[in-house]
């Protein structure tokens, strides 16, 4: 590891994704005072240096309460509605565009469900819809129950999809080479490490139906993590459970 320039502002619970141009965008976060960090900045990889959005760019301030870790797509050149810009989804229940090239926000909708605290979301493969699965009114047990938006639409909004058969939150969600979505951990509980769910259960779009598949050994629940690896295997790995970090992964196949 090498030491790079320091960010504009300290971060803790924000999210970055890789934009179209090579830079990487970094949005929301809360500072060393518990202050929601509204100003975005961007890594500049080729001039090896961090630049700071204008204020056009900030986090809307009227969009409070805006949860931290914002879920975050960038969307193909080919979308009528924000060519090449930004989705942003919101873990409580508010949806935007973000353009880079004008630094506008534009409000596109709330979930049906309001609040999907810990939800996952997901851009599927048509580039152009995606899906929140689970989550959970804070404080609540977490449902079951999906959305979907088409983000290409001329009037975007939110409308329900097949439920999953196990209620969940704090779960990953991972897109397959063959288009179907992999849900993996989760918790079943109220707390984040109260009722852990080992089931996966498999998304097919085609027919819009849940699979139950294979149990995990270990408890997956809050701060793991799971990718698709070269072999078309997927890794999960992490979790403080609560009693015992996680210090072994697990390879489903």
């Amino acid at each position: 590891f090498t030491t790079q320039p320091n960010m504009y502002f300290a971060r803790w619970y924000p999210n970055n994704v890789s934009m179209p141009d090579g830079t990487q965008l970094v949005v929301s976060g809360r500072d060393s005072t518990g202050a929601l960090v509204q100003q975005l900045e961007k890594w500049d990889p080729v001039m090896n240096n961090w630049v700071r959005l204008p204020s056009a760019a900030s986090l809307p301030k009227w969009s409070e309460p805006w949860e931290v870790y914002p879920r975050m797509f960038v969307l193909p050149s080919s979308n009528p509605n924000c060519p090449s810009c930004l989705y942003v989804g919101n873990q409580l229940y508010y949806s935007w565009f973000f353009n880079p090239t004008s630094n506008v926000w534009s409000f596109i909708g709330d979930y049906n469900y309001v609040d999907r605290f810990k939800a996952a979301q997901v851009l599927m493969p048509d580039l152009a819809t995606v899906m929140v699965i689970g989550g959970q009114l804070q404080g609540a047990l977490p449902t079951n129950t999906t959305e979907t938006i088409n983000l290409s639409s001329p009037t975007p909004q939110w409308t329900y999809g097949t439920p999953m058969n196990i209620a969940r939150h704090d779960m990953n969600p991972i897109q397959l080479p063959d288009g179907t979505i992999l849900v993996v951990g989760g918790t079943a509980g109220i707390a984040n490490f109260e009722d852990p769910v080992k089931a996966a259960e498999l998304y097919t779009p085609s027919n819009k139906q849940w699979t139950v598949l294979a149990s995990q050994l270990g408890s997956r629940g809050y701060h793991s993590t799971a990718l698709l690896l070269p072999d078309g295997t997927v890794i999960s790995a992490g979790s403080d459970s609560g009693a015992q970090y996680r210090d072994y992964a697990e390879i489903y196949s």
